[in-house]
């Protein structure tokens, strides 16, 4: 990156801040870079073996769950009786297992105690330890005086070995930490796929009765409002056969769904009907584990011959079609959130990212005067803007590195550096520690800091920057061979900005505030085109059809829309700068055809009408004319219907 400052510019739609976000990370640790890409696009799999491996997987587990049709209950001890049976009494999702590993790292040790767990009340230490014992990574044992606690297994130890290397590598309180990392998932999701009858756990029974829930159904589902809803006789029967679970409770499958997810087992879509706020699906890495999972091999090819076979078969594998985005863009998507969040809300908060808008002046960018209320009335006081806070941080930080460095290298000790250290209080003194120890001090020992600023051109970029324009050039950083300072207005500190900080920034070309950019602004920074990208939407998504209905909505919505781009392109008043994006196709997981009406009507639509704005003679040369209103130059329509049959005629392409 020969620039530090990057803008990301477009059309609506084409992936501006997700590009940039991406970067940031890059930036911030240059070594994921090699992990994201290889959560990348795979190839598509074959719908039908979807479709059988999930016939198999339902009458599988009616096997081993042991329902009985004549009375539609399963009478397996694994659904029924207290120890196994689905139900709260599990930690509410699987970032229980982070914190047991952190708790067994700081205790240096392979067995705890339920009287030496941290927090009071043996039902919290039972919630927490059941993610070791229930998915094989460790044992319940007997201590003297009738106390219990639990003991790490070989695959526990491995595990808790890994979290080690985890946090010794990055700043990450485990704790906290939401998400399982990829080899603690694994470990959990190779527990399930080993389970039978003789290791089976009231953790495992809840996630796979949930899938069997999902492979019966076709989906599972989280109700909009769980407090007052009534449960239809079909959803009374599917928790009762699957879970075991006939209480009038409906928050139970909220409780639920965040293991699946966590695992990532399904993908989540917004729901139809409108009793659910969402309805989630088999991911691809769900199906994977379905095909191998020993409750599921157990069955042969020949019984599988005869299952489908049967008349009365009561469920249905995929009763309406769908279009589902690829597992592994889904993966590499969450792992960039995932970075993203914790860079930004990390201690050093390596990535600060914000908006400007026409009312986003200096003071709310570099410096300021503020105001706030004391028992006596009012009083005023200095505050810092968004870039001199960051600025501040990543100094600092160069500092800090440089001295922990020296007191590894016992070329000073730790009191020194915390002597140091507690004498920054702000950017004024930490500039000046910087300039007392710049000879000591090498940037090759500290970490890069992002501003993101998203929508730049929609600011008063000569209000917003001020005189700190000038210092936004690589050789008049703070640390580069040119280096440049200023004199702040308001606290008459001298500015500069470090060199381990980069600006990336987004910029909708379609807006009418982009001649807000000015040159000077613009020659500061380098230009990254995002154009649309449609082709990644049948790329990334597979189409699942109905047993009546193979129309790819979703392509043909691909097809339409690129007709219409070129077209656009064309326009004078309109061209290159005003084009339809692939995001707008690729806000949903799993699409259903009333989600892709809804992206036209709510956003295509109004989108066109707002370019051409009344102009009739010049959007019937894009839109079929019985689609436009002549007078207001607006679009037509009464139903799905007429969209349907718009999206049809847009996707033919024109004879040339």
């Amino acid at each position: 990156m020969s620039k530090k400052q990057i803008l990301y510019y477009g059309p609506p739609g084409t992936g501006k801040t997700y590009e940039a976000r991406e970067a940031a990370i890059r930036i911030i640790n240059p070594n994921i870079d090699n992990d994201l890409n290889h959560l990348g696009v795979e190839t598509r799999i074959e719908n039908n073996s979807i479709e059988i491996n999930l016939q198999i997987a339902n009458k599988a587990f009616e096997k081993f769950f042991e329902y009985d049709k004549e009375s539609n209950e399963s009478k397996s001890k694994f659904l029924n009786d207290r120890e196994y049976k689905p139900g709260k009494t599990c930690y509410r999702n699987m970032s229980a297992l982070n914190k047991f590993m952190a708790i067994m790292i700081e205790k240096d040790d392979v067995s705890i105690a339920r009287d030496q767990w941290p927090d009071k009340g043996s039902s919290t230490f039972a919630q927490y330890s059941r993610a070791v014992t229930n998915f094989d990574l460790g044992v319940e044992e007997k201590l003297q005086g009738n106390k219990k606690g639990v003991r790490l297994n070989q695959e526990g130890i491995k595990i808790k070995e890994e979290y080690k290397k985890l946090i010794s590598n990055e700043d990450i309180d485990l704790q906290s930490l939401r998400n399982l990392p990829d080899f603690a998932k694994d470990a959990i999701l190779n527990s399930i796929k080993n389970t039978d009858k003789y290791n089976m756990s009231m953790w495992k029974s809840t996630i796979i009765g949930a899938l069997w829930f999902i492979s019966r159904n076709g989906y599972i589902f989280k109700y909009s409002t769980p407090k007052s809803i009534q449960r239809t006789e079909k959803e009374n029967e599917l928790l009762k056969i699957c879970l075991g679970y006939k209480a009038e409770d409906n928050e139970f499958l909220t409780w639920v769904i965040p293991y699946l997810l966590d695992l990532g087992l399904v993908v989540e879509s917004e729901a139809q009907d409108s009793r659910y706020i969402h309805e989630y699906y088999l991911s691809e890495e769900g199906k994977d584990l379905l095909r191998n999972m020993n409750i599921v091999t157990d069955v042969t090819n020949t019984e599988y011959s005869g299952m489908v076979a049967e008349e009365d078969v009561t469920y249905q594998i995929q009763s309406e079609k769908i279009y589902r985005l690829n597992d592994s863009f889904i993966s590499k998507r969450s792992k960039i959130k995932e970075l993203f969040s914790r860079y930004r809300d990390n201690e050093d908060n390596n990535i600060d990212m914000i908006t400007l808008h026409p009312s986003f002046e200096y003071e709310n960018f570099i410096e300021g005067i503020s105001v706030t209320t004391i028992k006596t009335g009012i009083a005023y006081y200095n505050k810092n803007g968004i870039l001199k806070d960051i600025c501040y941080k990543a100094l600092k930080n160069l500092i800090n590195k440089n001295l922990s460095n020296q007191v590894e290298n016992q070329e000073i000790t730790e009191d020194e550096k915390g002597e140091v250290l507690t004498s920054i209080k702000n950017w004024r003194t930490c500039y000046e520690k910087y300039r007392e120890l710049e000879s000591t001090l090498s940037w090759d020992y500290c970490d890069n800091f992002v501003l993101i600023i998203d929508e730049i051109n929609r600011g008063d970029m000569a209000k917003v920057f001020g005189e700190t324009i000038t210092l936004l050039e690589t050789d008049k950083r703070i640390g580069s061979h040119n280096e440049q300072v200023v004199k702040l207005p308001f606290t008459n500190d001298t500015f500069g900005i470090p060199k381990n900080i980069f600006i990336l920034a987004t910029m909708n070309t379609s807006d009418k505030s982009i001649a807000n950019m000015d040159i000077a602004l613009r020659r500061r920074f380098g230009f990254v085109k995002c154009n649309p990208k449609l082709d990644l939407v049948k790329e990334l998504y597979t189409f699942v059809p109905s047993e009546n209905d193979n129309r790819n909505l979703l392509y043909e919505s691909v097809d339409a829309i690129d007709n219409i781009n070129k077209k656009l392109a064309k326009i004078s008043f309109i061209g290159p700068d005003k084009l339809i994006g692939h995001s707008y196709l690729m806000g949903i997981d799993v699409f259903k055809d009333e989600n892709i009406v809804d992206i036209w009507t709510q956003e295509i639509i109004p989108l066109l009408e707002e370019y051409f704005l009344g102009e009739y003679d010049e959007i019937i040369d894009v839109i079929p004319e019985r689609f436009i209103e002549r007078e207001t130059g607006n679009f037509i329509y009464e139903d799905s219907e007429d969209i349907l049959e718009l999206i049809k005629e847009l996707a033919i392409k024109d004879e040339e």
